[in-house]
C-alpha cells in the first residue's frame, strides 16, 4: 500500500468546489481517514453503503445491488425477484432508468476526470446502482483509483473488462473504453457482449459512440462528458408520451411547449462537465459577493430532469399573437457590468456577447419571437453545449417560453488558456419546466461561472456550470 497516495486520496474531496464535493458525496464510497498505527499507516476508513443499493437491506446479510444483476437476461432477474421481493423494485430497471444510471455514473466520472482521478477497475463489481429515491450508482473500492498518476494499491482489472491488449489500465482512455462497453451491456442484458446492435435500437447516436469507444484508439475514444448530450436526448424519447390529437385552433400553441430536457439544457447552458478541466490555479474576483445559494443535487441536464414529462393542456401555455399582429424580434438584454469589474474593453466586449445570447434565448417576450441564429452565433462549437445537435437546439428556443433578465457580470478572470466568466440572471419559466429537481419553479436565480473561449470573432461560450435558487 502506497501511504502518500492513499494520504492524497484522503485529501482529494477538500480540493473540489464546493458543488462538485457535493455532487460525488453520495456517489463515491471514498477513503474518509487514515488509521495509523505509531505513525504508521495502516489503513482507512471508508463511508457506509446506503441501504438504497442492497438487495435486501433489512437481511441479516444483505447483498449489494451491483450492477452485474442488470447484465442479466430477464428470466435470471424474473427468479431473484420472486426468491427476495424486497429486491424486485432494485433489479426491474427498464430502458429509461438504464439511461439515467448512465447518465448518473457518467457525471460521476466526467468530474473525477477533470479533477485528476481515475476509476481503472471500472466494472459491475465496482458499480452498486439503485432506483429510488432516483437512479444513481455508487463507486465502490476507490482505494484503488488513480490519483494524480499514483494509486494507494495496485491497479487491477476484472476479467472480461480488460482494456485491449497494450494499454495502460488505469488512464482516461480505459475508463472512456469501459463506459462505452458498459452501455453496451446495459441494453444487451449480457455479461460479456460487445454487440451494439441492442443500444442501436435505443439510439443509433449512442451506438456510434459506443463503436467508437471498442473500435478507436485509445485517443480517439469519446470522452465520457461526450455521451451526456446524446443519452439525455434518448431519455427524452423514452418517456416522451405518445402524442394525442390535438385541434387544429390549438395546435400552435401547443408547438410552442418545450421539450424539457433539450430547452434546460439548450437554453440554460448549464453543462455540468468543462472537457478542459476546472482545475488550476486563478480565483475570481471582483463584483459583490454572490447570494447563498444551494447547489442542486444535479445541475441541469442532470439524468433525473427529463422525469418530467410535462402534463399541462395545451391551454397553461401563452396564447399565440394573432396571425395579423407581425412578429417582432426581442428586444436587446443589457448585461450589467459589477461595480468592482474594471470597465476595460475585453469585459465590455464579453458582457455585449452575453446579452447577445440571452436575446437570442428569450424566446417569448411580450410577443417577440426568438432570435436563436444570434444565440448559437456566441457559442463555440467545439465545446459541449452543441454537441447534441443545433438543429433541434435552435427549434426549441422557438418553441420554449424563457425568459431571462437581470443579468449582470461579476467578474472575468484568467485562469492559464482560459477565461472565466462570473454571472447572475434571472429566469422565468412555466410550470414544469423548472431546473431539475425543482421542475415547478417558474422564478429561478443563476449564479454561472462560464468558461469562454476567444478568436478573431471575439469570445464565445465553451462551457458553463453553477448552482441555482428559487426567487
Amino acid at each position: 500500500m502506497d501511504a502518500a497516495a492513499l494520504e492524497t486520496a484522503v485529501e482529494f474531496p477538500s480540493r473540489l468546489p464546493l458543488a462538485e464535493r457535493s455532487d460525488l458525496d453520495g456517489r463515491l464510497a471514498w477513503p474518509e481517514a487514515l488509521v495509523t498505527d505509531d505513525g504508521r499507516v495502516t489503513g482507512f476508513l471508508m463511508r457506509r453503503v446506503p441501504k438504497n443499493f442492497f438487495l435486501d437491506p433489512d437481511e441479516p446479510e444483505p447483498r449489494p445491488a451491483g450492477v452485474e444483476f442488470l447484465l442479466s437476461g430477464t428470466e435470471r432477474l424474473q427468479v431473484l425477484a420472486a426468491n427476495s421481493p424486497p429486491a424486485r423494485q432494485v433489479v426491474d430497471a427498464d430502458c429509461a432508468d438504464r439511461l439515467r444510471l448512465l447518465i448518473d455514473l457518467g457525471r460521476t466520472l466526467d468530474i473525477l476526470h477533470r479533477h485528476g482521478a481515475v476509476v481503472g477497475d471500472l466494472s459491475p463489481r465496482n458499480i452498486l446502482y439503485a432506483l429510488a429515491p432516483e437512479p444513481n450508482c455508487l463507486l465502490i473500492d476507490c482505494d484503488s483509483m488513480r490519483l494524480d498518476d499514483r494509486s494507494a494499491v495496485q491497479p487491477v482489472e476484472t476479467v472480461d473488462w480488460q482494456v485491449p491488449d497494450g494499454e495502460h489500465t488505469a488512464t482516461e482512455e480505459s475508463d472512456a473504453y469501459k463506459y462505452g462497453l458498459l452501455a453496451v451491456r446495459l441494453f444487451a442484458r449480457d455479461q460479456t457482449s460487445t454487440d451494439v446492435g441492442p443500444l442501436r435500437e435505443v439510439s443509433p447516436e449512442l451506438a456510434s459512440l459506443a463503436q467508437r469507444a471498442l473500435e478507436g484508439k485509445p485517443q480517439c475514444r469519446p470522452r465520457v462528458g461526450e455521451w451526456s448530450g446524446p443519452l439525455r436526448q434518448a431519455l427524452a424519447s423514452a418517456v416522451a408520451p405518445p402524442p394525442a390529437a390535438v385541434p387544429a385552433g390549438r395546435a400552435a400553441r401547443r408547438r410552442r411547449r418545450p421539450d424539457v430536457v433539450t430547452l434546460l439544457f439548450a437554453v440554460l447552458a448549464l453543462v455540468s462537465y468543462w472537457q478542459d478541466g476546472t482545475g488550476g490555479s486563478g480565483t475570481v474576483s471582483a463584483g459583490p459577493p454572490s447570494p447563498s445559494v444551494t447547489a442542486p443535487a444535479s445541475l441541469p441536464p442532470h439524468p433525473d430532469a427529463p422525469s418530467s414529462t410535462g402534463g399541462e393542456s395545451a391551454d397553461a401555455v401563452p396564447d399565440a399573437r394573432p396571425a395579423s399582429t407581425p412578429p417582432t424580434a426581442a428586444p436587446p438584454l443589457e448585461v450589467a457590468m459589477g461595480d468592482d469589474l474594471p470597465n476595460t474593453r475585453d469585459n465590455r466586449a464579453i458582457a455585449a456577447m452575453l446579452g447577445n445570447y440571452y436575446r437570442g434565448i428569450n424566446s417569448y417576450y411580450e410577443g417577440g419571437v426568438a432570435d436563436p441564429d444570434l444565440a448559437v452565433q456566441q457559442v463555440d462549437t467545439a465545446g459541449p453545449i452543441l454537441k447534441g445537435g443545433s438543429e433541434k437546439w435552435r427549434q426549441n428556443f422557438v418553441d420554449g417560453g424563457t425568459r431571462i433578465s437581470d443579468a449582470r457580470l461579476l467578474a472575468v478572470t484568467r485562469n492559464g488558456k482560459r477565461t472565466l466568466a462570473n454571472v447572475q440572471f434571472r429566469s422565468e419559466q412555466e410550470d414544469g419546466y423548472g431546473p431539475s429537481p425543482d421542475k415547478h419553479q417558474t422564478c429561478t436565480r443563476w449564479d454561472l461561472l462560464y468558461q469562454l473561449s476567444a478568436d478573431a470573432g471575439g469570445y464565445r461560450i465553451y462551457s458553463a456550470r453553477g448552482p441555482h435558487e428559487p426567487c
